[in-house]
């Protein structure tokens, strides 16, 4: 039997932290179970899952449908796009069988691709291997959560893009489902001895997804995912690590309504799993935004001190108890006097 590979690349950037990751994690958990009531799919499709934030890895391994079990993600630092596509096509390469004068191989792989962020490393060389070596060797989708890549980046890696509308349960759910029957279709297809040339499901309308146009003008691509901003802070109490995320949004002066400014909004402050999160990041991959753009301070995850966002002298963030002036740096030890600043001051971001 001729084998339909599948392979998910999925965006665990910082920016992913929360709820949206909660729902990849569900998402993939009902595709998985979808898939494997149709018996088509359990006769042709083999799957893999990738991760990738500022590195990638493979997550769960390729393997035949009826013993795959969706994975578990973790959040890593960084969009790193590139290392992404890089490492697919390593997997491509190593498991898909190509068809010869003997013998014909498997059949075309579907890749779905998804990001939530603009990418963050430099993409341009992976980008143009993936389009000389592999692109018209697989039907491939990427989804991107609103608008955060450029058309023509979208253009260069698939065949056709998408857009989820909402950063909701919904909206993902919508996505995954519309990924099942994709899949669902392609396995019927090449059981029938058809390859799967189109073998993508219709959207329905109001669920939530778009179909990008490729064909759109081009916007620019930034090198940090300017629709967040993430922070990395530590608590003082346990040094656990969490991630505080913020999401771009608009002020303005009510005496001056047309007068608008970015800002981005507190979403929340989150844990996680360090050693797993340095594991996905790559090293040194952060700038800075200034303060004054910030709206909302957290609570510390951990300890639940209500001030999370306080800035030592060596650059890490970490919660402070308001109750005290002396502070403890979650980060290097050091032991100092905090107070509120009038001033605005740069911070230490993630690319996201």
């Amino acid at each position: 039997m001729r084998k339909l590979p599948v392979f998910f690349l999925i965006d665990v950037s910082e920016s992913m932290v929360g709820e949206p990751l909660q729902w990849v994690k569900k998402g993939m958990e009902h595709l998985i179970r979808g898939l494997k009531k149709n018996p088509y799919a359990l006769e042709t499709v083999w799957i893999e899952i990738i991760s990738f934030a500022g590195k990638a890895k493979v997550i769960e391994p390729y393997e035949e449908l009826p013993l795959f079990y969706p994975p578990d993600f973790s959040i890593g630092g960084g969009t790193a796009l590139g290392r992404g596509l890089s490492f697919l096509m390593g997997e491509i390469d190593k498991h898909v069988k190509r068809s010869s004068i003997n013998s014909k191989g498997d059949w075309k792989p579907l890749v779905f691709i998804f990001t939530d962020g603009q990418p963050t490393d430099n993409y341009e060389a992976v980008l143009s291997n993936w389009e000389k070596s592999h692109k018209s060797k697989c039907q491939t989708l990427i989804a991107t959560l609103g608008d955060c890549c450029s058309t023509n980046l979208l253009n260069r890696i698939a065949n056709e893009a998408l857009k989820i509308e909402d950063c909701d349960e919904d909206s993902f759910d919508s996505y995954f489902k519309w990924m099942t029957d994709s899949i669902v279709k392609s396995s019927v297809q090449v059981s029938e001895g058809i390859e799967a040339k189109n073998g993508l499901a219709e959207i329905e309308k109001n669920d939530g997804l778009s179909k990008i146009d490729l064909n759109k003008p081009d916007h620019s691509n930034l090198a940090v995912d300017d629709n967040y901003t993430v922070l990395i802070g530590a608590c003082q109490k346990t040094q656990e690590k969490y991630l505080i995320k913020y999401q771009k949004g608009v002020a303005y002066d009510p005496a001056n309504p047309d007068d608008f400014e970015k800002v981005y909004r507190l979403n929340g402050a989150y844990r996680i799993d360090y050693k797993a999160y340095k594991e996905m990041s790559e090293d040194g991959a952060h700038c800075q935004v200034d303060s004054r753009y910030l709206r909302g301070v957290p609570a510390c995850p951990y300890c639940g001190s209500q001030h999370a966002v306080a800035v030592c002298q060596c650059g890490g963030i970490f919660c402070i108890d308001t109750s005290k002036q002396e502070q403890t740096c979650g980060w290097c030890g050091e032991t100092g006097y905090y107070g509120v600043s009038d001033e605005s001051f740069s911070i230490d971001r993630r690319l996201g």
